[in-house]
């Protein structure tokens, strides 16, 4: 009986560590080209497009592959949204929210005829936010979910929020051009 038990063990650890190979979701998937966003000036927003894509999309992002994807920043602006009395003279406003937004124009290209295939898309990307104009410092208001403590901190926190909502877009769109794009190569 021991040596049954034995046998059966031993069949099972020797079939148990068995290697199975299946084809993985990431060798299905299609090479897509990323070059440098035209318009960021930072590397920023190419650095997080290229992080959504490879996440969230059927495309595998590399340097040398059929496909293309071109973005270029058509705009990119602050518009101010609602004010408040200065303390200081209760005759003059100041802004107290502002709007950030984003306007990107999106193409797949075809890098072996430099045609067009897919696209132009336009994009849009904003996010709204409240600031103090005077603030005694340059940080973000703890207590207030993210507020601006001065808007002069906007330059350093507030386009990578813009930034992911818009690379998230593009690649959305990107994967609604999955179903319609030719893999072949």
């Amino acid at each position: 009986m021991s040596r049954i038990n034995i046998l059966i063990a031993a069949l099972l650890t020797l079939t148990g560590c068995a290697h199975y190979s299946f084809d993985s979701p990431a060798s299905k998937k299609a090479s897509l080209s990323v070059p440098y966003v035209d318009g960021d000036d930072t590397g920023n927003l190419t650095n997080i497009l290229i992080g959504s894509i490879s996440m969230k999309t059927h495309f595998r992002v590399e340097d040398d592959c059929r496909y293309q994807l071109v973005v270029v920043i058509l705009n990119s602006k602050q518009e101010k949204l609602a004010y408040r009395f200065n303390p200081f003279h209760k005759d003059h406003l100041i802004p107290c929210e502002n709007r950030a937004s984003m306007l990107a124009k999106v193409t797949i290209v075809d890098q072996s005829d430099k045609k067009t295939i897919r696209g132009p898309g336009f994009i849009r990307s904003s996010i709204e936010f409240d600031h103090q104009n005077t603030a005694k410092d340059d940080t973000i208001n703890k207590f207030s979910l993210g507020q601006l403590g001065d808007i002069n901190t906007y330059d350093d926190t507030l386009p990578i929020p813009v930034f992911r909502d818009l690379s998230e877009k593009i690649a959305l769109w990107v994967e609604q051009q999955y179903i319609l794009l030719p893999f072949d190569a």
